[in-house]
């Protein structure tokens, strides 16, 4: 093996040519940014210094920060990504190829991001909780796969020699971004941070083949159809890539109305929380509970950390210290009382401390303002309501944008076990639901997707959600013809509506379609019973009566249900239509049913975004359409839609969702929505109304 440091313009084209004979590389970039900025943040000026680039022999290094070779001489790489047979490994795939869109360099190869395959692999990376999501890291990888451990030269350099952009004062300077430390990797002696980068390349290199290796092998030995997801995996990449980069726009204009507007709720809410409590901190849970419980609110509380544990164990012991010397006797009637009065105390703060902490985060908060009629509750929920509104959406929202007013957020692959998009900066997938009501035109609504719009001037928001999709895989993968004919002779369009009629025909008991909808959301996704019971709004006894009649009527389903609980407690894991296969601890069968249903439905849409959207072969591209994917939201695809394509774009958009699920007999849905122009001339995402065409 050999590194090759590239730091002459004169030796680029030889060692692009030497690249150029292998079909399979990886790539990583090492990168810097502006002052406050640092090498993080591609749409807000970092740039990448140098390229690197491994085989399965050697590592290249091409040096643009040094004065014989420049970032000018970045395109002269551009023909290492022009092959589109050409299979390029990365560890953070969509930052990497964000640097060299920046540098004006598209990517045409198969971009092979490890994580996202090494979640494939092994669902199970990270914690055993199912429910856990975790960024699969170089380090971690590495030492799961290769037993190698990450070069840890450079950090260690760094960190000796405090090499981080300082104040005036020499305090350390956050990024203006996510307030991190800005290292100074231009100060790294050139040997510490070349060969740094190479092992990183060596690593990235040696983890993406030793993955796919596993793949196949595994595909090989389940007889399934891994290599296949891995496949749309690799395609998606390209698709996530190009929704990174055109990202959604910001209105501006409304988003600071809408700061101000909540400004002044939270300044209303908070007056009238001072005038009824005055003295109450409503941020701590411990004087906003205590508050309550005097006013008579139930407040629930959680098990006893660690130290407060040991707090109560110590008020225990003062106690029966206290209380042995009150029965010692000859004592004063005077000491008597004090001993007394102290042991009144400790033992007070002994049961407060093994009752546990108030649980009144912002979901229960809103439960008991719901539950009592508290003017305090209430204006305490409008003031929390608010005080988030301004700085987890709209003022992020504002710091997070370019120069061009777009905001890219992070759409990740490799984090959720179940297969589904994790959302990041800012998490777009989570946004809160308000419904738009068109009728709306003398108060305009602060709604906090409105603070999203279409772009080009000639562009509008399209919407396309699969109609029910989690609940009409879970009836097609179990073949429950009863519900499913129901569905298909129209005599109702409504999973809930269809399942409840069933439950009646075969056991008398008519449910609401609330209580439809909540049994068979916990089913979807392994509820115990006290869960169920909440989401009912019943006792356990009612929920267990519920749920024998919704199996008495769907016996298949409860069939299908043990047969996957079966297969995980049998062989460890489950694997669903399109060969994506879930390890599920033996212990946790109950999820398998939750995992089959989760993951299925993420390889829809996934399957759906290729199938539309990939750069080369998407049918959108194929058919000249200049209209894209926005966003995916969970089952929901956001397309910016130029307006004369409107009328052509969305049976194509059906067509392509519904024929990415290979169905048994139920074909999924599309519902669309559309937000057409407002009065201000844009087309906002919280605008949103239904679209039949």
């Amino acid at each position: 093996m050999a590194r090759h440091f590239i730091r002459r313009a004169q030796d680029i084209e030889g060692a692009v040519k030497a690249l150029s004979l292998f079909n399979r590389l990886a790539h990583d970039t090492e990168t810097f940014g502006p002052p406050g900025i640092g090498g993080l943040h591609p749409f807000h000026g970092s740039r990448a210094y140098a390229h690197v680039f491994a085989t399965d022999q050697d590592e290249f290094y091409f040096d643009f920060n040094v004065g014989g070779i420049s970032r000018e001489h970045v395109g002269q790489l551009a023909p290492l990504f022009s092959d589109s047979k050409r299979l390029i490994f990365y560890v953070n795939a969509i930052f990497d190829n964000c640097m060299l869109h920046m540098d004006g360099i598209k990517n045409l190869c198969r971009i092979a991001d490890v994580p996202a395959l090494a979640r494939i692999e092994y669902s199970r990376h990270g914690k055993d909780d199912f429910s856990d999501e975790s960024f699969l890291g170089l380090d971690y990888l590495a030492q799961h796969y290769l037993k190698r451990r990450k070069n840890e030269e450079l950090s260690k350099y760094i960190e000796k020699f405090d090499l981080y952009e300082k104040d005036t004062l020499g305090k350390h300077i956050k990024d203006n971004i996510q307030g991190r430390d800005i290292p100074l990797f231009n100060e790294v002696p050139f040997d510490i941070s070349a060969n740094y980068a190479c092992d990183d390349a060596r690593i990235t290199y040696d983890l993406g083949r030793t993955v796919v290796s596993r793949i196949n092998g595994k595909d090989t030995e389940m007889q399934g159809r891994m290599i296949e997801v891995a496949r749309n995996e690799i395609s998606l990449t390209s698709v996530v890539l190009d929704m990174k980069v055109e990202g959604l726009k910001v209105w501006v204009p409304y988003v600071e109305r809408a700061i101000t507007h909540e400004q002044a709720v939270s300044a209303r809410a908070l007056l009238e929380v001072e005038k009824s409590a005055p003295g109450v901190n409503t941020n701590s849970s411990a004087q906003l509970g205590a508050f309550l419980e005097s006013k008579g609110v139930v407040v629930s509380r959680g098990n006893p950390p660690p130290g407060m544990l040991g707090r109560a164990l110590r008020n225990e012991e003062k106690a029966r210290d206290l209380h042995a010397q009150i029965n010692a006797g000859d004592l004063t009637e005077k000491k008597t009382k004090s001993l007394a009065s102290k042991l009144a105390a400790v033992q007070l703060a002994a049961a407060k401390a093994y009752a546990g902490n108030y649980l009144l985060d912002a979901q229960e908060l809103e439960r008991l303002a719901a539950k009592y009629t508290l003017p305090f509750l209430k204006n305490v929920v409008g003031y929390k309501r608010a005080q988030k509104k301004i700085s987890t959406y709209y003022t992020n929202f504002l710091h997070l944008r370019d120069s061009q007013d777009i905001i890219h957020c992070g759409l990740h692959q490799e984090t959720a076990k179940t297969g589904r998009f994790s959302s990041s900066a800012p998490n777009l997938q989570n946004l809160h639901k308000e419904k738009w009501n068109p009728d709306w035109d003398l108060v305009e609504p602060m709604l906090i997707r409105r603070s999203f719009i279409a772009q080009g001037a000639d562009e509008i928001l399209l919407f396309a959600d699969y109609k029910q999709q989690e609940m009409m895989v879970m009836l097609d993968q179990a073949e429950e013809m009863d519900v499913i004919q129901l569905l298909l002779s129209g005599a109702f369009d409504d999973f809930y509506l269809a399942t409840n009629a069933i439950i009646k025909r075969f056991t008398g008991k008519e449910l609401t379609r609330q209580q439809a909808k909540a049994i068979a959301l916990g089913l979807a996704y392994g509820q115990g019973k006290a869960l169920l019971a909440h989401g009912l709004g019943v006792s356990l006894m009612e929920a267990e009566g519920i749920k024998t009649a919704f199996f008495r009527a769907l016996g298949r389903l409860q069939t299908f249900d043990a047969s996957l609980k079966r297969h995980a407690r049998v062989h460890g894991y489950i694997k669903n239509p399109f060969g994506r296969v879930t390890y599920i601890p033996r212990d946790k069968d109950y999820t398998a049913l939750n995992a089959y249903v989760q993951g299925t439905s993420a390889d829809i849409t996934k399957m759906a975004m290729v199938r539309l959207g990939h750069p080369q072969t998407g049918r959108l591209v194929r058919e000249g359409f200049k209209s894209k994917i926005a966003l995916c939201v969970h089952d929901e695809l956001i397309f910016r839609v130029k307006e004369n394509e409107l009328s052509r774009i969305t049976p194509v958009i059906r067509e392509e969702m519904s024929a990415a699920y290979p169905h048994k007999h139920l074909q999924l849905g599309v519902d669309f929505e559309i937000s057409y122009r407002n009065k201000s001339g844009v087309s906002a995402w919280g605008e949103k109304v239904s679209y039949d065409h």
